[in-house]
């Protein structure tokens, strides 16, 4: 199938036989679909040919909604399993985000006012003639500085909390997430080629 499919890349008999084989008569139908679960079913039409997808479409449909209902049972579990998990997660994130916000808030309003101090004192030492200010503009200037310190560490880690938590809305941060969103890509895929066949069938009657 593969020498003949050189010859003609739209030889019909040739591509669907290549993937009789390719899925051992369409029992492993995830390996038809496997570079198409991104791509699309545009792209899959494209590549093997209106006429072979048709046929495919045709002969194995039933093959296709018998993949559809193992991913449904395969799904149900799944989505409750990681469900469950992050939401736990989330609501153990939402409690360290707040003290870090709280933290981060209580250190930044004092940094603030100690940097304003240390520039208000900072303005007014040419406006005397004795260096009553210098002392006053050193001790506010070393403490914003000290201060300054534990805003930028205080506001990193608020920045990193704030990412894990973000992270955990996203099923992808888990492998059991990789898998249900896997699941049901393939499963979408799927549909849309019943749903393309159902189209055809009306559109012809």
């Amino acid at each position: 199938f593969e020498e003949a499919l050189h010859l003609d890349e739209l030889a019909v008999d040739a591509a669907v036989g290549y993937w009789r084989a390719k899925t051992q008569n369409f029992q492993n139908p995830d390996v038809f679909l496997e570079d198409y679960v991104n791509a699309g079913i545009e792209s899959l039409e494209y590549d093997l040919g209106e006429e072979a997808l048709a046929a495919v479409k045709k002969e194995h449909r039933a093959d296709f909604e018998k993949r559809i209902h193992e991913l449904e049972e395969e799904e149900r579990p799944l989505a409750k399993e990681v469900e469950e998990k992050q939401q736990a997660r989330r609501e153990i994130l939402k409690v360290r985000r707040k003290k870090s916000c709280i933290k981060f808030i209580c250190v930044a309003v004092p940094t603030l006012a100690l940097l304003i101090c240390t520039v208000v004192f900072a303005l007014k030492i040419p406006t005397v003639a004795d260096n009553r200010f210098i002392p006053w503009t050193i001790g506010f200037g070393v403490v914003s500085f000290l201060a300054f310190i534990l805003f930028l560490g205080l506001g990193n880690t608020f920045k990193n909390v704030c990412k894990i938590y973000n992270k955990n809305e996203k099923l992808s941060s888990t492998e059991a997430g990789q898998r249900l969103l896997e699941i049901r890509a393939y499963k979408a895929l799927y549909e849309k080629l019943l749903i393309v066949e159902e189209t055809e069938e009306s559109s012809k009657a």
